[in-house]
């Protein structure tokens, strides 16, 4: 199945309010929006960016109006779907966008971040 949303040949691996402007408060945790693997928080707080998992654009509408400027984090789809296949071994019912995320930081500290 379907982990992630791509955009003309990237993957959206995760999202913040433009121009560096803060989440409103309690935001991520009252949305679920995860914080990426390396700011070790559950939710996205502060200036920090969210993972975009499949249910990110109902939880953007439910904060934000829907001209509202986001800053996105983009991988090339050619890797990212390489890196799922290699975690799931092919398998497209297992794994998640987010679970992808923190595998791929912990396998690579980071590296692509």
């Amino acid at each position: 199945g379907k982990r992630s949303w791509s955009f003309r040949g990237s993957i959206i691996a995760s999202f913040r309010p433009a121009s560096g402007a803060p989440w409103p408060a309690g935001a991520g945790q009252a949305q679920e929006l995860r914080g990426e693997p390396k700011s070790g928080n559950k939710h996205a707080d502060g200036t920090e960016f969210a993972q975009f998992d499949l249910e990110a654009p109902s939880k953007l509408e439910n904060i934000f109006p829907r001209d509202t400027e986001i800053e996105l984090k983009l991988y090339s789809e050619t890797f990212w779907e390489a890196m799922q296949d290699w975690l799931y071994e092919g398998n497209e019912e297992l794994g998640s966008h987010n679970q992808t995320f923190s595998r791929a930081y912990g396998h690579f500290a980071g590296a692509a971040s």
